[in-house]
């Protein structure tokens, strides 16, 4: 009964959206962070595409994953990809399912969205990438004798 429920619920979603003129990416289809970790450690081949804009990628990631913000994906030219996974913020599900969606229209992409995005993945797995070396805020508390052995190493 429940499952008939959920896939009442999602019917409906695509006939309002689908009325609408706008895109849309069930829920149903979207591959779950367990699904997609699997995947990577059978080595499947697949891309992976953060949405998110490039100051959040830069900070962290799911690894090897490429960064093309949503504000740009349409224009991007992409060769034929293959099978896509995208994932955003876990917050903004319009615009990660018009970022699937503009995957989707162009030839031999076959993209699907991360069910909860970046804040589910990095809940569930470990195995983020996050930026490297020193920043601004780092800086200030290195002394010139800290500096000094660092450059000599």
């Amino acid at each position: 009964m429940r499952t008939l429920s959920i896939v009442l619920k999602s019917l409906t979603s695509l006939l309002l959206l689908t009325a609408a003129g706008l895109a849309f990416v069930s829920p149903v289809y979207a591959l779950s962070p367990i699904a997609l970790r699997q995947q990577i450690d059978n080595n499947e081949k697949l891309t992976i595409i953060d949405i998110r804009p490039n100051a959040m990628y830069r900070k962290n990631h799911i690894q090897n994953a490429i960064n093309i913000p949503a504000s740009i994906i349409d224009r991007k030219k992409l060769p034929p990809l293959g099978r896509v996974v995208v994932y955003g913020d876990g917050i903004d599900i319009q615009l990660l399912e018009r970022a699937v969606a503009s995957l989707n229209a162009k030839p031999g992409i076959q993209a699907q969205a991360l069910e909860g995005g970046f804040s589910a993945w990095s809940a569930s797995n470990k195995t983020i990438q996050r930026e490297t070396g020193i920043t601004s805020s780092h800086v200030r508390n290195l002394t010139y004798q800290q500096l000094g052995r660092m450059a000599n190493r």
